[in-house]
């Protein structure tokens, strides 16, 4: 079951007046791990989904207020979305919020595109520059133009952000928040739109980079750990998947020296013989 948005958006208004809809795959649904769950449970689950999605990504756990939402009793709802939650069929982006993974992830993918055809169509507007100088050249250029740009947004639509880069990116901000809690991009109305980015350029780190999905989770939970001796702490310069990425060599080097640090300082003190 997978959904489906544009880019870009700030509110769940504009997104569902956008593209009022998201994609339900019926063997991905049939085949999830939602079937484990009785009718009434899967019920609340599509209609958790159809709000997040409304709001832009996410949805306030607040469970007097979904109960009335959904005319169904609190006790109810409340044991749904605990059930569901414990399962991985709703995932918390943030203290106090939830959103379901499928949802994280097409918007992972619709930012990435999104980013793409931008890309596109400024090479586009180029090519119509060159056009004044010299017809010919210009023409050239411009079928270069088009080639390219259809290429990628052929490669592009074959291509789907992975669930394991979503996870490490919700892992990512729910970390960023226990130190940074103030942290402008994972405020509400820039949270989905931050992880989604972020699932791009860690699907980037996994894809192309060849990092190990467990190596990137290893550094995530490493960072709020690391603590310099000259008072350097890399958490405060790691606020972003991308910076995740383009770090990685350092982050690793760092971990591994104090890991080694810490087993010398073990076997100082008798622990190692």
């Amino acid at each position: 079951m997978r959904c489906n948005t544009a880019g870009g958006f700030s509110s769940g208004d504009a997104m569902s007046h956008d593209l009022p809809y998201f994609k339900f795959m019926v063997q991905d649904y049939l085949s999830g791990d939602i079937q484990a769950h009785d009718m009434a449970t899967q019920g609340i689950f599509v209609n958790l989904c159809s709000r997040a999605w409304k709001q832009g990504g996410e949805l306030e756990h607040n469970v007097p207020k979904l109960a009335r939402l959904f005319r169904v009793d609190e006790a109810v709802l409340a044991s749904a979305l605990q059930v569901l939650l414990e399962d991985g069929c709703m995932v918390e982006t943030r203290p106090g919020y939830v959103s379901s993974k499928f949802i994280l992830l097409q918007l992972s993918e619709r930012v990435e595109l999104s980013g793409k055809r931008a890309d596109a169509g400024r090479k586009g507007g180029n090519a119509k520059q060159l056009k004044r100088r010299s017809k010919c050249q210009a023409n050239a250029k411009q079928k270069g133009s088009i080639s390219e740009s259809e290429s990628e947004s052929e490669s592009e639509s074959e291509k789907r952000v992975s669930q394991v880069a979503t996870d490490l990116a919700t892992s990512l901000a729910t970390g960023i928040g226990t130190w940074k809690p103030d942290y402008r991009e994972l405020r509400r109305d820039k949270r989905p739109r931050t992880i989604a980015n972020w699932s791009a350029d860690i699907d980037k780190a996994v894809r192309l980079d060849k990092r190990e999905p467990e190596a990137l989770h290893a550094l995530i939970e490493w960072l709020p750990t690391h603590e310099g001796s000259d008072g350097f702490r890399w958490r405060d310069n790691v606020l972003s998947g991308r910076k995740l990425r383009d770090q990685y060599d350092k982050l690793d080097i760092a971990k591994n020296r104090e890991n080694a640090s810490a087993d010398v300082q073990l076997g100082s003190d008798g622990g190692i013989t």
